[in-house]
């Protein structure tokens, strides 16, 4: 949620893409699309914001691009449509509600490509891959992909554990 927040007050703009199923905590915003099913997808070019329960605001589902995961071409498409409009693209490396299919390196270096042309900022949520790997997800990945995709966040969620980790004076 603060990622999202800072995204949006560094850029200006309104609109955050996301990964169609990615789970980002239970934020408005974050949540858009993490329980879709096949009668609520959309398009398989245009996915659907769906909201994930009942009183979820018409602007936030306006505000959030659902892109589909791993699939480059579709997923510059949608995003081409909103060109100067999105302040940060939300991902998990490895989403487990996507299945655990870790985000292919010619994916993240085409969606960094984009971000940069596009002065948007990428937002890598680590609260659950963080505690995984000491480094995170983003070790982990540059360690099997190494060189192939070596992109670094503008932004990372780490959720609480920095709070509990600074209460307990680590």
């Amino acid at each position: 949620m603060t990622c999202i927040k800072a995204a949006r007050a560094f850029t200006g703009r309104q609109k955050i893409a996301k990964i169609e199923g990615a789970y980002h905590g239970t934020d408005d915003y974050a949540e858009v699309s993490q329980t879709a099913k096949p009668n609520t997808w959309g398009e398989v070019n245009a996915p659907t914001s769906v909201p994930v329960a009942y009183g979820t605001p018409l602007s936030v589902l306006e505000d959030v691009i659902i892109l589909p995961f791993n699939d480059i071409e579709r997923a510059l498409v949608i995003l081409d449509q909103y060109s100067g409009q999105v302040a940060g693209i939300l991902i998990d490396l490895m989403p487990h509600h996507v299945g655990l299919l870790s985000a292919t390196p010619d994916f993240v270096r085409a969606l960094h490509q984009w971000w940069r042309d596009n002065g948007a900022l990428l937002i890598v949520d680590e609260v659950i891959t963080f505690r995984n790997h000491y480094g995170g997800a983003q070790e982990a990945y540059q360690e099997t992909y190494q060189e192939a995709c070596d992109v670094a966040p503008d932004l990372t969620a780490l959720g609480k554990l920095l709070v509990a980790v600074s209460l307990l004076g680590l």
